[in-house]
């Protein structure tokens, strides 16, 4: 496969194994379905005003490109506009995160869905000039028939499976949370997922086949042995000596895909007066300790793992 136009690929070839770090660019809104919030234009302002200030200033300072999964709605926001430009200018990779992140998503007609993945797509690479060839379901959920029409669509890859042994747990969380008004699907089968690079079956979103087709899940990293989430959330809870020990066991990965979202770089204090946010997971801690974990995570992948935006992993993959 022939390298994607105006992605930049790292020349550090100090490891032949693989890593990426990606950002769901969620917002207040996006957690109205997953935990039932509600939101208002002024906190979803500024909560892309602080977090994507904080996460352009961490990447400066690390020296890493990474993958960005858009939500094109936010497009009409002028600072969205002005933010996406000038990661595309640095050489970062654009991804769609759908068009408005309905969810659940598995259970939209197929109709509706084409209109969330074609229309995030195009509007990405009409306002920006770069091709578009990622995608990242709402909450990870991701079916069969959904990665046969990203295919269909053009997208080269998918990056919706985390295959963890929490996951039926993260969805009852979710479920208890929202007082039971979502309706977040336990996607079982996703804890048999492989930790690597694949082509999906068709008919299925975890089986592998070894036969190529036109779509590769890159699937988010957990934990090898136990399907831990190498996650912030989970990360935080455990402290600094927990994260040491579970990145030594996230070593043993030959592949690395580290995922984060705008709200990981926020802080209660940032947001005292959202009431929303006040128990959401996370959001205690303050900045600057949430940002030394990060930092560390993201210092020591580079150590191990040659660091890339997700498109240009598939590349190298391919060659």
């Amino acid at each position: 496969m022939s390298r994607p136009n105006g992605l930049v690929t790292t020349s550090d070839t100090r490891s032949n194994r693989l890593g990426s770090i990606s950002f769901d660019l969620d917002n207040l809104s996006e957690y109205k379905g997953f935990y039932g919030y509600s939101w208002s234009e002024r906190s979803v302002c500024r909560i892309w005003e602080l977090g994507l200030e904080r996460i352009i200033e961490f990447l400066n300072l690390l020296d890493i490109k990474a993958t960005f999964f858009v939500i094109t709605d936010y497009l009409r926001f002028p600072i969205v506009r002005r933010t996406l430009e000038f990661l595309v200018s640095q050489g970062h990779e654009l991804a769609s995160h759908t068009h408005t992140h309905p969810y659940p998503f598995s259970h939209e007609s197929r109709a509706a869905k084409w209109r969330e993945v074609e229309h995030s797509k195009k509007l990405l690479e009409d306002a920006f000039g770069v091709p578009v060839i990622g995608f990242r379901a709402p909450g990870y959920d991701i079916d069969s028939k959904t990665l046969d029409m990203l295919e269909e669509c053009g997208y080269l890859y998918d990056s919706s499976i985390m295959p963890t042994v929490l996951n039926p747990l993260i969805v009852l969380a979710s479920r208890l949370k929202s007082k039971w008004h979502t309706r977040s699907p336990f996607h079982w089968s996703h804890i048999l997922a492989p930790l690597e690079p694949y082509y999906p079956k068709h008919g299925s979103v975890v089986f592998p086949q070894s036969t190529p087709r036109n779509i590769k899940e890159i699937p988010i990293s957990v934990l090898p042995y136990i399907r831990y989430p190498f996650y912030p959330t989970f990360l935080n809870a455990t402290g600094m000596i927990g994260l040491r020990l579970k990145y030594k066991l996230a070593k043993k990965l030959k592949f690395f895909v580290f995922e984060m979202h705008t709200i990981d770089f926020i802080s209660h204090q940032d947001t005292y007066d959202i009431k929303e946010l006040r128990n959401h997971p996370g959001i205690y801690y303050p900045y600057k300790i949430k940002i030394g974990f990060y930092e560390w995570i993201v210092k020591e992948m580079a150590t191990t793992f040659d660091m890339k935006p997700i498109a240009s992993i598939l590349v190298s993959l391919d060659d």
